[in-house]
């Protein structure tokens, strides 16, 4: 193993050291980003239904296209079609 190999190594630990104070800050700003997220996509899916049956289409159907309409704000879902 090169010399410059195991100083990498020997500073991963001291990297993680570094970081670990921020991860708190890092998760109330993650919670609060996905909070906000999904209020607005739930705010957004309340307008788009009621936009739905203002301009004649049926209950069900405007359910139905709404549900369609909120999977594209599911996070994970995001996520996986990221990868």
């Amino acid at each position: 193993m090169s010399t410059a190999h195991a100083h990498h190594h020997e500073d991963i630990p001291k990297i993680v050291a570094y970081f670990i104070p921020f991860i708190p800050t890092i998760l109330v700003k993650l919670s609060v980003f996905y909070l906000r997220f999904k209020g607005m996509a739930r705010k957004s899916g309340i307008v788009f239904k009621k936009e739905l049956l203002r301009n004649g289409i049926d209950e069900d159907t405007a359910e139905r296209f709404t549900r369609e309409y909120m999977k594209s704000s599911h996070v994970l879902r995001m996520m996986r079609h990221q990868s």
